[in-house]
Order: structure tokens, then sequence, then C-alpha cells
């Protein structure tokens, strides 16, 4: 299982299921990150709730380093019918050859897998995401 603040695929899940499902996941790991010396990861709930909104804006989570150093990745979450979040996908790779801009190559070629996905499943895209 990968961890919900220290992992692009953790970020995307966090962000979009139910708090009521991730608060407590949430807690724990923000009291073991408060022991650690985990660069990149944040420390306190603000600093988490910044980064969700984050997540749920950019329709994407960006791992730079987080996991492990010199390993860049993004994850995307992929919607049914319902609008509920039903799996992720993650592509990461080398720093060296892996680009994290949010706007480059891959971070678009995953958004558009994840909308496509999302709309095998039944989702239809809001108006104001279009």
């Amino acid at each position: 299982m990968f961890p919900l603040l220290t992992s692009s695929t953790g970020q995307v899940f966090a962000a979009h299921l139910s708090e009521s499902v991730v608060e407590t996941i949430i807690e724990q790991e923000l009291a073991k990150l408060a022991q650690s010396d985990t660069a990149r990861a944040p420390r306190t709930r603000e600093e988490v709730d910044a980064l969700l909104v984050e997540v749920r804006e950019r329709g994407l989570a960006r791992g730079v380093g987080i996991r492990r150093p010199g390993i860049n990745s993004f994850s995307v979450p992929v919607f049914d019918y319902r609008g509920n979040m039903s799996f992720a996908v993650t592509a990461f790779g080398y720093e060296d050859t892996f680009d994290p801009d949010w706007n480059g190559p891959i971070a678009k070629e995953l958004c558009r897998t994840a909308r496509e996905l999302s709309a095998q499943l039944g989702y239809s895209t809001p108006q104001s995401a279009r």
C-alpha cells in the first residue's frame, strides 16, 4: 500500500475519496512524518489540505523525489459513472528521463488516458472542467 501523503498515488486517493475514509490514515501519517526526516512531505494539517486542493484543481498529483530520490511520478484519478474515484493510473521514472512539468507530455498523456478510461466507465466530465 502506498502512503497517502508521500506518494502521488496516495495523494490522488486522499484528494478524491471521502474524508471519513482517509482521515484516520492522514492523521497517522502526519504523526509518523513529525518524527521522520522525509523531505518534501507535508508536516501540518494545513499543508495537507493545501496539497489536496492542488491535486483536485490540477487533476493529478506529482511526486518529484518524494518516495525515492531521483524518481518522479504523476498519478491521475479515474472516475466511474457516479463520479466516484475507481482507481488511479500512475506513471513514474528516473528524473533524467521523466519530465515532471505539470504541462509536459507525460502529464498531458496521463490526463488524456484518465479521461478516456473514465468515459469508458460512464463518467461524464462536468461542464466547468471541459
